[in-house]
């Protein structure tokens, strides 16, 4: 069998995680996709696509939420599990294809993807997967590389003559399709992964396409105290790296 894409940079990406370097995510995206969720309900069950090791899931089950976390890597969810097993929150891991889940419909109470949605190869497969799965009145939330900004095949940072990033050059943006990423923050291993860009009216259409209803829609940037511990993160003031939806499904 041919080893999943995922699974060969799993020990590169859990060398990023560990390093304490995943600023980004630490300090702007997963707080403000937390903070964006409705409150954790009685008795309620969450699914989360493209969970890999775990992260999110843990800040979530320490907040009241209960979680059954996917994903299509199975060394990821050996991670995960391998975390569980220590810090045991209650959590719940499964490998996953989220262009076929295994669960049955009106399964869970809510979904979640965080910054997953731009890797899978048939988005629109896992909107309708996400949308059978749901109980009625259940959400989908979820974030992703925002597609105006950062996903194209074209873009790149302009900085002033003090190197300073004041605004972003962006081309190509119809050219839907894979791009690679890469991450290199030496001295750790440089690894590539890829992003499936999508204009922001098709990643819209897809989820009123499979029966959603836009409730809730963000840009995430960087606060001044954010700034002040992560002053990189400055250029997301003037364009935005990300963007947080909320889907129901009425």
């Amino acid at each position: 069998m041919e080893e999943n894409p995922w699974d060969q940079i799993v020990e590169a990406w859990m060398a990023f995680n560990n390093s304490e370097r995943n600023k980004h995510r630490d300090f702007l995206n997963l707080p403000a996709f937390v903070s964006a969720m409705p409150p954790p309900e009685k008795n309620s069950v969450g699914l989360e696509i493209g969970g890999g090791e775990g992260t999110l899931a843990r800040k979530l089950a320490s907040l009241g939420y209960f979680i059954h976390s996917t994903d299509i890597s199975p060394k990821m969810i050996q991670e995960a599990r391998k975390i569980e097993s220590e810090s045991k929150l209650g959590l719940e891991f499964s490998v996953e294809n989220a262009e076929h889940l295994s669960f049955r419909s009106q399964s869970f109470d809510f979904v979640i993807a965080f910054m997953c949605l731009m890797d899978m190869n048939h988005p629109d497969k896992c909107m309708h997967e996400i949308f059978r799965v749901l109980k009625p009145r259940g959400y989908f939330q979820f974030s992703n590389v925002h597609p105006c900004f950062a996903s194209t095949s074209h873009s790149k940072h302009v900085k002033d003559e003090a190197g300073v990033k004041i605004a972003r050059e962006v081309g190509k943006y119809n050219e839907e399709g894979l791009t690679p990423v890469k991450w290199n923050y030496p001295p750790l291993p440089e690894f590539t992964t890829f992003h499936h860009h999508l204009t922001l009216s098709h990643w819209i259409m897809l989820e009123i396409q499979a029966g959603f209803v836009l409730e809730f829609i963000s840009e995430p940037y960087a606060t001044p105290e954010i700034i002040k511990e992560c002053p990189h993160l400055e250029h997301t003031v003037t364009v935005p790296d990300n963007i947080l939806m909320r889907f129901r499904k009425k």
